[in-house]
């Protein structure tokens, strides 16, 4: 019994990303199915975050509640830029994309959303780079290969279909 819950917590990161890929897939399937039928990619958006906010924020504030620093100006400010950045360019974007290109470029963007982060902090000095860290040289060679293979991939075709 010992060695099942031993090989569970093992096998608990692995479990969590492909739940939260199937998680992707059935959200990426609803949005373009309300893409499609003609609903507004800002009101999509919306609605999304309106959901993850009802869902998270009870956890949030209960879970959360001693933790939680002080809400100065500076965290204020910075939880504003976030807000915006996030639901409001990204999403609406991604949206956008999806609505009017293929699934193969919204695929190959949200793809590279982690090599933009990365770029984006390094030069806003919120990562340090250490060559002699293997954690460091992988987000480097994760990035260098993620944006040419999602440039590949948006310019691939694909094999044409005979119909």
């Amino acid at each position: 019994m010992a060695i099942v819950g031993l090989n569970l917590n093992k096998a608990k990161p692995y479990l969590s990303m492909i739940s939260l890929q199937f998680g992707f897939a059935g959200m990426y399937v609803i949005t373009m199915v309300s893409l499609q039928r003609g609903m507004n990619h800002y009101i999509l958006a919306v609605y999304r975050h309106l959901v993850a906010t009802i869902v998270i924020a009870p956890f949030a504030l209960v879970l959360e509640r001693k933790i939680r620093p002080k809400l100065t100006l500076p965290i204020f400010l910075r939880i504003l830029v976030l807000g915006f950045l996030e639901p409001v360019v990204d999403q609406n974007l991604y949206y956008l994309g999806m609505k009017n290109t293929t699934a193969t470029l919204a695929s190959a963007t949200v793809n590279v959303i982690p090599a933009i982060t990365f770029v984006m902090a390094l030069i806003f000095r919120l990562e340090r780079v250490n060559i002699k860290k293997v954690r460091s040289i992988a987000k480097i060679i994760g990035t260098v290969i993620m944006v040419p293979g999602a440039v590949i991939m948006t310019l691939y075709k694909g094999p044409a279909i005979n119909s």
